[in-house]
Order: structure tokens, then C-alpha cells, then sequence
């Protein structure tokens, strides 16, 4: 049997075709659905997984100090959104932290997902007042466990992050990723490129699916 999936949030439609960054799920809604939908694939024996997302300045850069802007925290919300798919759901944790719950999803099939997260990242400019600007991109993959609570598994993407950075660019560029303190399960074998194609694909064309925050009682009622 299908695990059920969570209602999610949808996001108005803007003037931009965008998605705005303070209209996601905040950290404490995003902590309940994962909670629910946690239970839920328990149940059903499905997995779940969450990529925790950081964006911030690259070390030495001479934008170290330079406030995060709404425009750049959207930049990283529009790009990250358009890798995922409409059942998955993004929420902003901070600033500019993020994370994407992923129902059904396995560590492998995660690890495919955070890599077109991270190629569309970085292929957005981020850009401050002061002009183009240097940042690194942090991703944190984890895979939900028998007995780990939302907390936890939170917690373990969040350790797991690793780093992108190509010095003196003004966008984000590919690298070779930097594992830092990942447990090993979590850090299966790129796919081939025909599983990238799979069921985690967005189509280009048609406009991005809105997702509008929800108090908690709406988001997580039957």
C-alpha cells in the first residue's frame, strides 16, 4: 500500500513566476510535517529522506560581512525548488537555510536529487549591494532510520553537510563534493544518467507549482 502524503503548503503565483523564500514553511511547521510524514512512512514501509541546504559567504571572500539578502535567499529557493518534485516539500530553516523533504525516497535516489539541487544552485548569480559575490553551497543528505524522530534526522543531514566553492566567481560552480562527517550509508554511488531522468524530473516548461505557507492546524489536518 502507498504511504499517504503530506498536504503541502502551495505558494501563491507571483508577477515573477517565482516562488518568494518568506513564503515557505518555516522550521517549526516544516518540523511537524516531517514528524507526520515520518509516522506515515513507517507505516507503509517506505523511506524518507531530507537535504539540509546552506548557502553563505565563501571564507576570506570580501563579501564575509555582507548581509543576506531577500533576493538572493529566493534565487536559492526558485533553484533548488525547480529540482524537486511536486510531492516533495522545501522549507526555509533560517536566513539562508533551507531543507526539501523527500517522501518515498531512498538514500540513493537522495543523493541524485541533492546533486541536480546543488548543479542548479550553483548556475543561479547570487549577488549582493556590493556586487557579485562569493559563496559556498553546504548540502546535508540523510535517510530516516527505524527508530530516529524528525529532530534527529534533522539533525544528521545537518552533520553531513558538505562543500562547493569556486573561488572568485560570482555563482556557485560545480565541484568535486567535500564530504564532511557523513555516515557512509548515506553516501551511495552516482546513478547513471538514465536514473537521473527517473521519477524525480521536472518537465522545463510549465511554469513552477506554488506552495503557500499554512498555519500548522491547516497544514497537518486530514
Amino acid at each position: 500500500m502507498r504511504a499517504a502524503a503530506v498536504k503541502q503548503p502551495r505558494l501563491p503565483k507571483t508577477v515573477h513566476d517565482g516562488i518568494r523564500s518568506g513564503d515557505l514553511p518555516d522550521a517549526e511547521l516544516f518540523g511537524q510535517l516531517l514528524k507526520r510524514q515520518l509516522a506515515e512512512s513507517r507505516r507503509f514501509g517506505h523511506p524518507l529522506s531530507v537535504i539540509r541546504i546552506t548557502v553563505g559567504p565563501a571564507p576570506g571572500a570580501e563579501n564575509d560581512d555582507a548581509a543576506w539578502s531577500e533576493e538572493q535567499a529566493d534565487a536559492v529557493a526558485q533553484a533548488v525548488y525547480s529540482a524537486i518534485r511536486e510531492m516533495d516539500l522545501l522549507a526555509r530553516m533560517g536566513e539562508s537555510d533551507f531543507i526539501v523533504m523527500l517522501p518515498s525516497t531512498g538514500a540513493a535516489a537522495a543523493r541524485i536529487v541533492a546533486e541536480r539541487t546543488a548543479a542548479r544552485v550553483e548556475s543561479q548569480p547570487l549577488t549582493s549591494a556590493e556586487g557579485p559575490s562569493r559563496h559556498e553551497l553546504h548540502l546535508g543528505i540523510a535517510t530516516a532510520d527505524s527508530a530516529e524522530t524528525a529532530e534527529q534526522l534533522i539533525e544528521r543531514a545537518s552533520q553531513a553537510r558538505f562543500s562547493r566553492l569556486q573561488p572568485g566567481s560570482s555563482a556557485l560552480r560545480p565541484e568535486e563534493p567535500l564530504t564532511r562527517g557523513a555516515p557512509s550509508h548515506i553516501k551511495p554511488a552516482m546513478a547513471s544518467p538514465a536514473r537521473i531522468a527517473g521519477p524525480h524530473r521536472r518537465p522545463a516548461s510549465p511554469p513552477i507549482a506554488r506552495r503557500a505557507r499554512l498555519c500548522a492546524s491547516d497544514a497537518l489536518q486530514s
